[in-house]
């Protein structure tokens, strides 16, 4: 029995030696064998040991306070754009060229080397900072839209930006616009356009072929096409050859051949304005606005040309009661329906648009 207070000698390695210590001591061991033995015991031991030391439970213990890797979480990048300069816009080939600032802010450093511009290429690039939190580049791009020309000459586009990393899915990487810090410099213009303000953002895509999403980031630019300039310049001259067109509706009785003759040379000149109206477009399979314009024009003008040859027919075999009536209905009633249908049809555009 042992009273309290009282102290008692502990003698290392107590546990195992009181267990190993009978057969350490039995005589048909060698000293050499014991020595093994203590050997194996310490080896066992320092096994255990390091086993335990490196199992997952362990290492994740100790593994709290270590800076996490640059991907294993989302990571959020501020983007801003400010515009500086932008190339006209070729409707040809859909291609244009803007220079620009684009501004990347990230809570982890972040470069532009992962990025890849899904719309086009650099033509030049500098870097005019070395904070690895917030990246300022001027970059020069050549980038190409698909041209829409329905609404042609009164048509608008969005001349965009889109940066997508090559690796880094949705799970590590999110774009996040930074409307704040971006813009367009009050001096950029754009000969023949009008801008129309800027937009941004962010949209998730997805490749068939690949797993996972892709955070892309986007920023338009709006543009349409000047008014005045395209009013003036292409619907002017065949407002003129219609005014001319319907003038000729006042000719009779003997003039009939003056007002068949005045009819065919604006037919004629209204092919040509047609075409000229389509230089400079792509070969596009559907009718822009002007070429419905234009068909529009044809009929009015083969109308007018075909009510001056059925009044030239009957004045001709002396029916005057039918040349008479056919003249009057074509000058009252031609004028009319092409106010008219000129009218929708403009109203159509504006409520499309």
């Amino acid at each position: 029995m042992i009273a309290y207070g009282s102290v008692q000698e502990v003698k290392p390695f107590s546990g195992t030696a009181s267990a190993f210590g009978p057969l350490l001591n039995q005589e048909k061991f060698r000293p050499g064998m014991r020595r093994c033995i203590r050997l194996v015991i310490l080896l066992t031991v320092f096994l255990i040991f390091a086993v335990a030391f490196s199992s997952p439970v362990f290492a994740l213990s100790h593994d709290q306070n270590a800076k996490p890797e640059p991907f294993n979480e989302s990571t959020k990048v501020f983007m801003s754009v400010y515009v500086l300069n932008i190339g006209n816009l070729d409707v040809e080939t859909g291609s244009y060229t803007i220079d620009f600032y684009l501004i990347m802010k990230s809570d982890k450093p972040y470069s532009i080397d992962s990025l890849e511009f899904m719309n086009g290429y650099i033509t030049k690039l500098d870097n005019e900072s070395s904070d690895p939190h917030e990246k300022i580049y001027r970059i020069r791009t050549q980038l190409f839209t698909n041209v829409d020309l329905q609404n042609y000459p009164f048509d608008e586009h969005k001349l965009s930006i889109e940066i997508e990393d090559e690796t880094n899915t949705t799970g590590s990487l999110i774009y996040i616009f930074d409307e704040k810090n971006s813009g367009i410099d009050p001096d950029v213009t754009m000969v023949g356009w009008q801008s129309e303000g800027f937009s941004g953002g962010q949209i998730i895509h997805q490749y068939p072929n690949f797993n996972g999403t892709f955070s892309r980031f986007f920023f338009d630019i709006n543009i349409r096409r000047a008014k005045v300039a395209s009013t003036v310049k292409l619907f002017l001259p065949v407002l003129l050859v219609i005014i001319v067109s319907l003038l000729s509706l006042l000719f009779k009785g003997d003039r009939v051949s003056t007002r068949i003759t005045v009819n065919s040379t604006m037919l004629l000149a209204t092919v040509l304005l047609h075409f000229r109206m389509g230089e400079g477009l792509p070969p596009i399979p559907y009718l822009t606005f002007a070429d419905q314009f234009m068909i529009l024009t044809y009929l009015i003008m083969i109308t007018v040309l075909v009510s001056g040859v059925l009044v030239a027919l009957y004045a001709e075999r002396k029916d005057y009661c039918r040349a008479d009536m056919v003249y009057k209905y074509a000058l009252y009633f031609i004028p009319v329906v092409t106010v008219c249908s000129y009218t929708i049809m403009f109203v159509s555009l504006w409520i499309k648009a």
